[in-house]
């Protein structure tokens, strides 16, 4: 089985974390049943929404232990070691619920007309069961409960605008609680979730003429933070910070018919 280690800190406080491969993992298999609604309207827009349940056999799931005095490769020391690896839960289940709604507003007066909308939202529930040292049925990992987009738009004449607004709700990023574990699901020693997380990005450009256009886009505007914690959200394990991030460039192209 493949293994690969970390090591982070200062000498006297190595953090050590490694990555085991399972040889025995089974392939994971899904029942779905799925409904999907769309209508469109006048003018230029669609409104949609779906349902949506699959059965899983035999999920493939992330759980994080401890080993002690644990070597992951000749050339790695010996110690206690943060270990991740796949395994296969029993059975798991996942429904859902998800709608979008998109139009061009182009009813609208004047340069308004220009003004557009898209928007969509999720909602899903979901359990697993079957998961080693562990009798409840936690979420599957990476089902955020609430996602939703939001994309004001713009396009007229040689202006096009984006905005987009995205989140998702915290969610599990892997298994770590067992039975009898101090603090339970809810306690510092519990599963290892993803922060909520809401961004802002946007883009733009504008046509200048001949074949000469200039665009400009900003990632993360409202500088949100990513991260994780264990439990509960006052147990912090990890906070990243990356700033927004804002490029443009000039963009030129061969007008129609030319050479």
């Amino acid at each position: 089985q493949a293994v690969t280690f970390t090591a982070t800190g200062s000498p006297g406080s190595l953090k050590t974390t490694a990555s085991l491969g399972n040889p025995i993992l089974k392939a994971e298999i899904a029942h779905n049943i799925d409904a999907l609604f769309e209508h469109s309207l006048n003018p230029f827009a669609m409104i949609s929404a779906g349902y949506f349940y699959k059965n899983l056999s035999d999920p493939i799931v992330t759980t994080t232990f401890v080993l002690n005095n644990f070597q992951p490769s000749p050339v790695a020391p010996a110690g206690t070691y943060t270990v991740t690896q796949p395994v296969n839960s029993g059975s798991a289940w996942l429904s859902g619920f998800e709608a979008s709604y998109i139009q061009h507003l182009s009813f609208l007066p004047g340069k308004l007309r220009g003004l557009g909308i898209s928007a969509n939202y999720e909602y899903t529930a979901s359990r697993t069961s079957g998961l080693v040292g562990r009798s409840d049925r936690p979420r599957l990992l990476r089902d955020a409960p609430n996602t939703w987009n939001i994309s004001p738009t713009y396009d007229l004449g040689r202006f096009s605008v984006r905005a987009g607004l995205s989140y998702n709700q915290a969610n599990i990023y892997s298994y770590n609680v067992e039975d009898g574990t101090p603090g339970g699901v809810t306690g510092p020693f519990g599963d290892i979730y993803f922060y909520s997380h809401l961004q802002v990005d946007a883009q733009g450009s504008i046509r200048m003429g001949h074949g000469l256009s200039f665009t400009m886009y900003g990632l993360n505007l409202t500088n949100e933070v990513f991260g994780f914690y264990q439990g509960s959200p006052e147990y912090m394990i990890q906070r990243e910070y990356y700033k927004p991030s804002v490029a443009f460039g000039i963009h030129w192209s061969l007008p129609e018919g030319g050479r």
